[in-house]
C-alpha cells in the first residue's frame, strides 16, 4: 500500500478513501507544532490552542522584557560601584598623604636635631669631616671582618665536612675489608659465621 512520509515519521493510507484529502491533512496536522489545522473552518478548540499559543509567546516575551529591565539596571549601578571605588581610592590616598606629611615633620625634627648634634661635634673636635671618614672607615672595616669570618666559617665547615665524609668511608672501607676477612677465615675452616658488631653498618 502506498505511503506518505512526515517529518520521519510513516502514515498508512489504510482507513482513507478517495476525496478524504481533508481528513489525512487534519490527521497530518494533529502532529504538527502548536496542533495547527491546516484546512477547514476553525473549531473552538483551534481557537483556544491559538490563543494558548499567543499566552505562551507573550508570557516568553514579558521574560525577555524583565531580563533586559535587569541588565538595564545592572548597568546603571556600575557608575554607583565606580564611584564607591573612587572614594575607597581617595580616602587610601588621603591617608598616604597624611602618613607623607607626618613623616615631613619627623624627617624636618630629625635633621633639626642632627644639626645641633653637628653643631656640637664641631664644636669639641673642630672637624666634622674627619669624624664621619673615621666613622665610615669603621663601617668598611667591621664589614670586612664579617665578610672575612663568614667565608672563613664556610671554609671550616666545607673542611669539616669533607674530613667527616673521609672518616666515615674509611670507617667503612675498614669494616668491609674486615668482614671480608672474617668471611674468608671462616669459609676455610668451613664453620658458621655470626655478624659481629659493626658488620650491620656496612
Amino acid at each position: 500500500m502506498k505511503r506518505y512520509t512526515y517529518k520521519g515519521e510513516k502514515h498508512d493510507l489504510k482507513g482513507f478513501r478517495a476525496g478524504q484529502g481533508k481528513k489525512l491533512a487534519d490527521n497530518l496536522s494533529s502532529k504538527l507544532p502548536f496542533g495547527c489545522k491546516t484546512s477547514g473552518n476553525l473549531t473552538e478548540e483551534d481557537v483556544q490552542r491559538s490563543d494558548a499559543i499567543k499566552i505562551g509567546m507573550k508570557d516568553q516575551a514579558q521574560r525577555w522584557h524583565t531580563y533586559a529591565n535587569n541588565m538595564t539596571q545592572a548597568i546603571e549601578d556600575v557608575p554607583e560601584v565606580i564611584d564607591q571605588q573612587n572614594r575607597v581610592r581617595g580616602a587610601v590616598l588621603d591617608a598616604a598623604t597624611k602618613i607623607v606629611q607626618s613623616t615631613a615633620k619627623l624627617d624636618e625634627k630629625g635633621a633639626v636635631h642632627l644639626g645641633e648634634l653637628s653643631k656640637t661635634h664641631a664644636q669639641v673636635t673642630g672637624n666634622v669631616s674627619n669624624i664621619l671618614l673615621k666613622a665610615r672607615l669603621a663601617v668598611r672595616y667591621v664589614g670586612q671582618v664579617v665578610n672575612q669570618s663568614g667565608r672563613e666559617a664556610k671554609t671550616k665547615f666545607q673542611l669539616d665536612s669533607q674530613l667527616s665524609n673521609h672518616k666515615h668511608q674509611v670507617n667503612q672501607n675498614n669494616a668491609r675489608a674486615s668482614f671480608r676477612e672474617r668471611l674468608k677465615a671462616v669459609r676455610e675452616t668451613k664453620q658458621t659465621y655470626s655478624l659481629q658488631p659493626g658488620d650491620i653498618d656496612l
